[in-house]
Parts: C-alpha cells; sequence; structure tokens
C-alpha cells in the first residue's frame, strides 16, 4: 500500500504543458474562424447593399454608379445624365469592416478568375468595367455591366470572396480557398 495520494509534480507539469500546446491551437483556429466569418459576412452584406441600388436608379430615372476604393464603396446618382462620377452626385457610402479591403489576398492569390469575372490589374481595387465603376442602368431592368470586385481580410492571407456581374442582372458571389473558387 502507498502512502503517496495524488499526483506527482512532474504530472501535474506535463498536463499543463499538454494543455497549454492544445489551447495554443484552439486560439489560433478559433481566431481565424471569427476572421472568415467576418469576411464572409461583409460580402454577403456588400451583395446586400449593391442590391438595393438597382430599385435607387429605377426609382430616380437615372444611372446609379459606384466607385470602389481600398476600403469603401460609394454610391453616386448621376442626375444630370452625363455619365460622370461628381462630388455633387454623392448619395451614399458603404465602408467594409475593419481589416477588410477591396484587393486580392497577399499570399497564394488566385491565378484565375470564377466563371464569367475577370481579375483586377495595375492596382484596380475592382475589374472589368467596374475597374472605372459599377453602373446600375435605368432601363427597365436595371442591367448592371459587366465586372467584379474582390474582398479580402488582412488576417487571412489565402481567402479571398468575389462578387461579380455574371450577366447584366444577377450579383454573384465566390470563395477562394486558396486554390480553387466555390460557388455560394
Amino acid at each position: 500500500m502507498s502512502l503517496n495520494k495524488g499526483f506527482s509534480l512532474v504530472e501535474i507539469l506535463t498536463v499543463i504543458v499538454i494543455m497549454a500546446v492544445a489551447s495554443g491551437f484552439a486560439v489560433n483556429s478559433f481566431s481565424k474562424m471569427v476572421a472568415n466569418n467576418r469576411l464572409q459576412k461583409a460580402a454577403f452584406e456588400l451583395q446586400q447593399e449593391l442590391s438595393t441600388i438597382r430599385p435607387m436608379a429605377l426609382k430616380n430615372d437615372c444611372k446609379v454608379m459606384v466607385r470602389f476604393s481600398e476600403a469603401a464603396c460609394s454610391v453616386y446618382v448621376d442626375k444630370n445624365g452625363d455619365g460622370k462620377i461628381q462630388i455633387d452626385e454623392f448619395r451614399e457610402s458603404w465602408e467594409a469592416p475593419e481589416g477588410i479591403v477591396f484587393k486580392l489576398p497577399s499570399d497564394n492569390p488566385p491565378t484565375s478568375a470564377p466563371s464569367g469575372a475577370v481579375l483586377p490589374s495595375g492596382g484596380k481595387y475592382a475589374a472589368g468595367q467596374w475597374s472605372d465603376y459599377l453602373q446600375f442602368a435605368n432601363d427597365a431592368l436595371g442591367r448592371v455591366n459587366t465586372g467584379s470586385v474582390y474582398l479580402s481580410s488582412k488576417k487571412l492571407k489565402k481567402t479571398t470572396y468575389c462578387i461579380t456581374s455574371v450577366n447584366s442582372q444577377t450579383l454573384k458571389i465566390y470563395s477562394w480557398d486558396g486554390s480553387k473558387w466555390n460557388a455560394l
């Protein structure tokens, strides 16, 4: 019969080290999951915001244009019909959440765009006809010009989301997981 009751110091330290290592992995995984959820939420919020612009063009009976910058997009109502963005035509803006920007990821960026989209070039925040501005027409269908914009997180080096106009009326979202595009 042993007189020792309980655990030795070595056993306790071993358990503490194992728990510390396991919690380190858990915190890192949780941090990436939160960053990915924030990025995905921002992509869906932007798609929702862009979807509200079509009725604005029809209601005002004029083109509505969206210009993208690094972490925001600005909406302009082309009241005089000249097709140019002017300060006095500014309507509203949408700012990306902190840490989310309009660009491709820094590590392992996609080498090809999703179906029907193009990649931005030359430091542009958007691609295709959207590299100048996204435009909703005031015709009966509220058509949108073709192009795409990419959202990335400063915390996620391989993930990005693409919002693109596949045809003149539909905005679609794709996600890049570091190796392939997935339609959402």
